[in-house]
């Protein structure tokens, strides 16, 4: 308090680990288990998965102008919904039956054209939905009789808060900048914030943790998650394609040049590497602004295959894959 800071030494006493529920979907066949509010990142994985599972995009292959641009469509409908509906469920009724619907998802596939992107006035959040009562670290464990432990801890920004417990090495976050200032205040990651999501006594605030389990047929397939804000959400939705929809090898879905649209800015943010100048300028051709820029998801998963575990870290970080 005496760094200008908000929450009081009685707020941290009276504060209580809650166990939620996760988020289910469903992707060609594989079942998909996430993080559930008042992080974002389950809802809108399984809403974008949802979104572009009957286009088949495997048929334009991976990193075509066709697959980032409906992909990518997808991502900036996902963050328009964010704004309106997402918050800690405990204050604020979130339509997660409805967010992560296949009937929803169709709606926003019928608006997006393939030869043309939709500026960002556009792309509006749904309406009248139906309701129902320095950095991130993440790591994914299993074991060989199906156990899985995926986890992501988080200061928030770059070293949180700034402020180290005296005598403990321990780094408070600064966790408040994903609360919503005010209904259209954008937060240092740029993502923009809704009514849903405002400063209230004892709320949690939104975030885009993605800590995620895919099953097939009942039994473990994959296992994976990332630090970096609100690019999370759509890291993770681009490593699950890749390796479904896409059949790319674990490495390979890992490391594939990426691509992020938050709805605003109206913009697709694509990694410094790039992607061809024809697949770029098929993508401008059709309305899409490009920006490069390096920004850094390190996605750490684990897939069965075969009978066998087969790790694999982000080459993008300093992580490790290992076992036995």
């Amino acid at each position: 308090r005496r760094l200008g800071g908000l929450i009081s030494s009685k707020a941290l006493r009276r504060y209580n680990v809650k166990y939620r529920k996760p988020v289910r979907g469903e992707y060609r066949g594989h079942s998909i288990f996430s993080m559930s509010p008042p992080s974002s990142g389950g809802i809108h994985i399984i809403q974008i998965l949802n979104t572009v599972e009957k286009d088949q995009l495997r048929k334009y292959g991976v990193l075509s102008p066709e697959a980032i641009h409906l992909t990518a469509s997808a991502m900036q409908a996902a963050f328009s919904d964010r704004a309106k509906y997402l918050g800690d469920s405990d204050f604020v009724r979130v339509p997660v039956t409805a967010l992560t619907s296949k009937k929803y998802a169709d709606s926003i596939r019928a608006k997006i054209s393939m030869d043309k992107a939709r500026p960002r006035q556009d792309v509006i959040p749904g309406k009248k939905l139906p309701y129902e009562s320095n950095e991130t670290t993440h790591f994914s464990v299993a074991d060989s009789e199906g156990y899985i432990v995926v986890s992501t801890q988080t200061l928030n920004g770059p070293l949180g808060s700034g402020v180290v417990v005296p005598g403990t090495g321990i780094i408070l976050n600064n966790e408040m900048d994903d609360f919503s200032t005010k209904p259209g205040a954008i937060n240092i990651y740029g993502a923009v914030g809704g009514q849903k999501n405002l400063v209230e006594p004892e709320k949690r605030p939104l975030s885009s943790m993605s800590p995620t389990i895919v099953y097939k047929d009942g039994r473990p397939l994959l296992a994976l998650g990332s630090p970096n804000g609100t690019r999370i959400l759509t890291c993770v939705a681009q490593t699950i394609l890749n390796y479904l929809e896409f059949g790319l090898p674990l490495y390979e879905s890992v490391a594939a040049v990426r691509f992020h649209h938050q709805w605003t800015p109206d913009e697709i943010r694509l990694e410094e590497v790039g992607l061809p100048k024809k697949t770029m300028q098929s993508l401008r051709d059709k309305g899409h602004k490009l920006r490069l820029k390096n920004w850094h998801c390190k996605v750490q998963a684990v897939a069965f295959e075969s009978g066998k575990l087969h790790g694999v870290s982000d080459p993008r970080g300093q992580g490790k894959s290992f076992g036995k």
